[in-house]
C-alpha cells in the first residue's frame, strides 16, 4: 500500500507500468470522462466512478489477485482502510471472474483520508476499503480514477 500525491510519486516511483499509470492520471482530465471502463492497454484499464461515500459500517474490504488498483481521487474526499489480506476474514468467496473478494476485519491497521488528487495503491496482498466517510462526517459526493494495472 502506498498513499502519494501524483507529482511526489512520479518523482520517485520507478516501476514502469506503475509509472505508466501515473503519467495517464496526471495527464488526464477524467473529469470530462462519462462513468465506466476504458482500456488502456492489455495490461490496464481504467474505472472512472461517481457515487456518494456511504458509512463506514456500509462498507466493505475488498482484495485482488490479478491487477494492482490506483484508486485516485478526481474530486470529494473519501477514507478508506487498509490491512494485511493475511489478516482479514474472507466474508464472500473469490470471484475469479471480477477478480474481487470480499473481507472483513473489526480494526484497520492503516486509515487513508484522500483528497483531490491523492491516491492509494494497492497490491493483491493488500486488502482495502473504500467509498466512505467517518462516523461524524457527512458524505461527501467522489469522483474517482481506479487504474488496475495487471502483475
Amino acid at each position: 500500500m502506498k498513499m502519494y500525491t501524483l507529482d511526489d510519486a512520479l518523482k520517485y516511483e520507478t516501476d514502469g507500468k506503475i509509472k505508466g499509470a501515473l503519467k495517464l492520471l496526471k495527464e488526464s482530465d477524467f473529469s470530462a470522462w462519462e462513468t465506466g471502463r476504458y482500456d488502456i492497454s492489455s495490461d490496464m484499464f481504467v474505472l472512472i466512478q461517481r457515487y456518494d461515500t456511504v458509512p463506514q459500517t456500509e462498507a466493505r474490504y475488498e482484495a485482488h489477485r490479478k491487477y494492482i488498483d490506483i484508486q485516485y481521487i478526481i474530486k470529494g474526499k473519501e477514507t478508506i482502510y487498509w490491512s494485511p489480506l493475511s489478516e482479514v476474514e474472507e466474508i464472500e468467496p473469490f470471484n475469479e471472474d471480477k477478480d474481487i473478494g470480499f473481507y472483513e476485519k473489526a480494526v484497520p491497521h492503516a486509515i487513508l483520508k484522500l483528497h483531490e488528487g491523492e491516491f492509494g495503491l494497492f497490491y493483491p496482498c493488500d486488502a482495502h476499503k473504500p467509498s466512505f466517510h467517518e462516523d461524524g462526517e457527512v458524505a461527501s459526493f467522489v469522483e474517482k480514477a481506479v487504474v488496475k494495472i495487471r502483475v
